[in-house]
């Protein structure tokens, strides 16, 4: 019956919402005010690397109990003078879970695939389509002078007057996978090869343990619509170079889960580890890291070895598939029976026991703390391995 533990985002209630059940209003100001958390719970049944209504659990020293889950929506309303000129809504839901920690309620918002759902983001959506909205719309003389602040500042408005309208039902379960895009080379024994022509048996380079096979090879597509949809699973794009010391080579481009090797004096200091990983999205402060923006589908692979490694991707340092905190539960019902088949162990041990993770692992405001310093000292994140600081 294993403990398992997850790294999560907490941002503590700042509504009336009393229970579950219904579709509930509530207002919400902090959506870039989180704390991070450890949740620790009894993973014993189902035994499926989520968090299940039920299963007990703690944070820190503290109780927790999983309310809820579903959906919130954002919106925000703009009425002045008794006139609602604007009454926006964003369509793509963000998932939801309502905790009990301690006796306060605090929401967790994630992604489809358990990874964590980025609530500032909201934000910058709502205030893009606020500005669009208000310049669309004719606006009354006597009220041209507000409207006008309004749009001076529409963060700052949306920030104050945001309202998420969330609809959770008792219980549920919070799920908790990094991949690289199509055409990504990987070092192998035979030289470089793209990720799509690799199969399992094929041995790939691993910076520390030598050359290793590929026990498994995972994929995933998704169509124009899809992303459109998920926009949050849109690839990051690396730039050759963004990372210091020209890695990577070429551009790379992976999942925004999918964790980079960073090496850094300021890791060192901040976290006791000078090699650490970082998942990419925790890097689009580095100038040449970017949300790909295309139109285009988009195909995922995941490699799977025998241990967590690094690989050599585009030159750059990324990670293999770890099947620890991302769990099993992220991956299809026939992608999971595949991998117990290939590790039955799994079935009654905590995969991070089986595979412990490469390097220490960041959570994301830490990542990105690591990230602004060395931007602040105009350091690279990957240092050169005898680097010595200015």
């Amino acid at each position: 019956m294993p403990d398992r533990t997850r790294d999560i985002e907490l941002y503590q209630n700042e509504g009336a919402l009393i229970g579950v059940g219904s579709t509930q209003i509530i207002s919400f100001t902090n959506f870039d005010t989180s704390t991070s958390a450890t949740l620790t719970f009894d993973d014993s049944t189902p035994n499926n690397g989520a968090w299940n209504a039920g299963e007990s659990a703690t944070i820190g020293a503290n109780t927790a109990t999983l309310l809820g889950t579903g959906v919130s929506y954002a919106g925000v309303k703009v009425t002045l003078l008794g006139i609602t000129l604007a009454n926006i809504q964003l369509s793509t839901p963000v998932q939801t879970a309502l905790l009990s920690v301690n006796g306060t309620q605090q929401l967790h918002f994630y992604n489809a695939d358990g990874s964590e759902a980025d609530p500032a983001a909201l934000l910058d959506s709502l205030a893009s389509q606020l500005v669009s909205t208000l310049n669309a719309t004719v606006i009354p003389l006597p009220l041209r002078a507000l409207v006008n602040g309004i749009l001076a500042n529409p963060l700052q408005f949306v920030q104050n007057n945001a309202l998420l309208t969330m609809n959770l039902t008792a219980g549920g379960v919070v799920p908790f996978v990094p991949c690289f895009t199509a055409g990504t080379m990987i070092m192998t024994r035979k030289g470089e090869v793209a990720v799509e022509e690799l199969r399992a048996g094929d041995e790939v380079l691993t910076v520390d343990n030598g050359f290793r096979p590929i026990r498994w090879i995972g994929k995933r597509t998704l169509s124009a619509s899809q992303l459109q949809l998920a926009p949050h699973l849109r690839p990051i794009r690396i730039e050759v170079g963004a990372l210091g010391n020209g890695l990577p080579v070429r551009p790379l481009e992976v999942s925004p889960q999918h964790r980079c090797l960073i090496r850094s004096h300021v890791a060192q200091q901040m976290v006791g580890a000078r090699e650490v990983l970082a998942a990419a999205k925790h890097l689009l402060s580095v100038e040449g890291v970017s949300v790909l923006q295309t139109d285009a589908p988009v195909t995922y692979f995941h490699v799977l070895l025998d241990s967590h490694e690094l690989l050599i991707s585009n030159g750059a340092l990324t990670e293999s598939l770890f099947l620890g905190p991302v769990g099993l539960s992220a991956l299809s019902a026939e992608d999971r029976l595949e991998i117990i088949t290939l590790f039955p162990a799994l079935r009654t041990t905590e995969a991070s026991y089986l595979m412990p993770p490469a390097r220490k692992f960041l959570v994301g405001h830490i990542a990105k703390s690591i990230v602004a310093r060395a931007i602040q000292n105009s350091n690279p994140v990957v240092e050169p391995r005898h680097y010595i600081s200015a």
